[in-house]
């Protein structure tokens, strides 16, 4: 079974956001319009299976960014699909200092309180935003297991965990097996497949420019061209 896994991050309006990690909402919504009118079901990340019958499909925000939570919400609310937002645990209701002079603000708890219980996944992306490809499985372990204690402690249930920026070592699977996620994702360029370790599922990444016909390239036909 293939499973397609897209990674977003900002979601706003070009004159507030900017383009950089962007997308607008209704570019957003007609993504999900897209695999909604072909019968796909939307699942958050913690609920993937891949013995699952039918087609699936996961989207997923990396950072939760404000806007994140509330121009992307109000967009998959609309169309009445799920998803899965990953928080930094330290930081909630701060800036996204790893984006240098272009941090922007992060949702604070209470907006990510409300995803959670309109149905959305609050996954967890580690106490600090670290490069786990320069880190050891122990610190690693150390990374996934105090953010996820820091979120049970807010009322947030994480059920998957996300690599920030996608990097990762050989030691990453193992930390996250160790600290009981079934599920971590990564960045890659292809559809996710049972034959990959779910614990480092692959996601196609979706930029500002990437209009509905170019995701449908990104994600159904540049995998597969020679």
């Amino acid at each position: 079974m293939r499973i397609p896994i897209l990674c977003y991050h900002k979601v706003g309006p070009e004159q507030e956001e900017g383009r950089f990690l962007n997308i607008e909402p209704e570019r957003l919504a007609s993504h999900a319009r897209f695999f909604k009118r072909r019968g796909y079901r939307f699942v958050r990340a913690a609920d993937l299976d891949f013995g699952s019958q039918g087609k699936t499909v996961c989207l997923t925000f990396d950072d939760a960014y404000t806007s994140t939570l509330t121009y992307g919400l109000q967009a998959l609310q609309k169309e009445g699909v799920t998803a899965t937002i990953y928080a930094v645990s330290s930081l909630i209701g701060k800036t996204s200092e790893w984006d240098g002079d272009r941090a922007r603000p992060l949702a604070d708890l209470k907006l990510l309180l409300s995803a959670q219980d309109a149905g959305f996944e609050i996954g967890n992306h580690s106490v600090s935003h670290p490069k786990f490809a320069e880190l050891g499985q122990e610190d690693q372990a150390r990374q996934i297991t105090e953010a996820h204690e820091a979120f049970l402690s807010m009322g947030l249930k994480p059920g998957s965990f996300c690599f920030p920026y996608g990097s990762h070592n050989q030691a990453s699977g193992h930390a996250v097996e160790k600290a009981g996620y079934r599920i971590g994702v990564i960045l890659g360029t292809r559809i996710a497949t049972e034959k990959d370790n779910p614990r480092l599922l692959p996601r196609v990444p979706i930029a500002f420019s990437h209009a509905l016909p170019m995701m449908i390239y990104r994600v159904f036909i540049r995998p597969y061209l020679p």
